[in-house]
């Protein structure tokens, strides 16, 4: 998957001020930057840095870099100097240059860290991806904003996060529509999100969200999970819906064991049955009926030469079988479900099975 973005400034603490960002410091700036990149691009994914990384950053560029995930190129920004002088961060990237042509799920697209007015393929119905200009309503600003595909990759108008093509498309359409959004909350039935324009841009996402970047204050929840397992460093929303977003995409790790105080009693029961919920139907869901009857099959017959297999009732996953194990006259019904939940249960799945042999053992010696 290919992903997009512009102007990080990562290491420029000026930048807040300029763009009016919402960090407290360069150092909450540099950690929000880094962990939003990390939660969306895999290390298999490209991503495309249209300029200016980063500028008057006291940590080396190539530490970025290496807290980054995935396949990294370079469209040189006008800050982009320190970087392209600094060898060892330039080996991070697969390709550098001024200006780029990439194909995305069949769009054609010019990546130029500068607002071009016509570009490669513009009257072919090519794409155009740029940065530079950051949320300012400039001429360039008016000039593109009629263009449906010139799209502005600057990370303060994308949730401070690389995006996909259709993320921009999404993101710049709510971007122009800033004209039209009243400084007071308001509700976009179109997109089903809300805004409000701030002295910073249009904030857009839940009422939740858009209320704290208005009232310059709100909701807090944090959390642990895999992003963020040191209960000193914890993740944070700004809404109990994101609260559950966190839940559901990492229901493993997720904690809120260090933070019980700023959930209300209904909300900590939601989260206790819900993660209980997931973990039990996640666990399950992954394994396949008939895999697991290849895996049974393989290890009873290994024990049982002249054993029989007879699915009594078949399904697409193991909670929906029923098999029985047969030697002779003697037969053994069971649900694979009830084993594998067992076996999850006691975090011993290896001993529930040999469990089970045993229970054959008895039966057929």
């Amino acid at each position: 998957m290919n992903y997009y973005i512009s102007d990080l400034h990562l290491g420029h603490n000026n930048v807040i001020r300029f763009d009016d960002r919402p960090f407290r410091d360069v150092e909450e700036m540099d950690e929000t930057l880094i962990e939003n990149w990390n939660r969306k691009v895999k290390e298999e994914d490209h991503v495309y840095i249209i300029g200016d990384f980063c500028y008057h950053n006291e940590k080396l560029e190539e530490w970025y870099l290496e807290q980054l995930k995935g396949r990294k190129h370079l469209v040189i920004g006008n800050h982009d100097k320190k970087l392209l002088e600094n060898a060892k961060a330039m080996a991070h990237f697969e390709s550098v240059d001024k200006m780029m042509h990439v194909s995305d799920g069949g769009k054609e697209i010019c990546l130029c860290h500068f607002p071009i007015t016509e570009w490669d393929g513009f009257y072919k119905g090519s794409w155009h991806i740029y940065g530079h200009i950051h949320w300012k309503k400039n001429e360039a600003f008016v000039h593109l904003k009629s263009y449906d595909k010139a799209l502005n990759a600057s990370a303060c108008i994308n949730q401070y996060a690389p995006c996909t093509i259709d993320e921009l498309i999404e993101n710049n359409q709510i971007f122009k529509k800033s004209y039209a959004v009243s400084c007071m909350p308001t509700y976009l039935p179109t997109e089903d999100i809300w805004a409000v324009n701030t002295a910073h841009g249009v904030e857009c996402g839940s009422i939740n969200y858009v209320l704290s970047e208005f009232g310059e204050t709100g909701l807090v929840y944090h959390f642990n999970d895999c992003y963020h397992p040191e209960p000193q460093n914890p993740g944070h929303v700004h809404g109990f819906d994101a609260v559950l977003v966190a839940l559901v995409e990492d229901y493993k790790n997720f904690s809120i064991e260090h933070f019980q105080a700023e959930y209300s009693a209904q909300e900590l029961e939601m989260i206790r049955k819900v993660q209980e919920r997931l973990r039990r139907m996640g666990k399950s869901r992954r394994v396949c009926f008939q895999e697991f009857h290849r895996v049974m099959q393989k290890l009873i017959i290994e024990k049982f030469p002249s054993a029989e297999f007879r699915i009594v009732k078949g399904g697409d996953f193991i909670q929906d079988g029923i098999m029985e194990v047969c030697q002779g006259e003697k037969k053994i019904r069971y649900k694979p479900a009830e084993l594998y939940q067992k076996g999850y249960e006691s975090n011993d799945f290896e001993g529930v099975i040999s469990e089970f042999l045993e229970l054959c053992s008895r039966e057929f010696e």
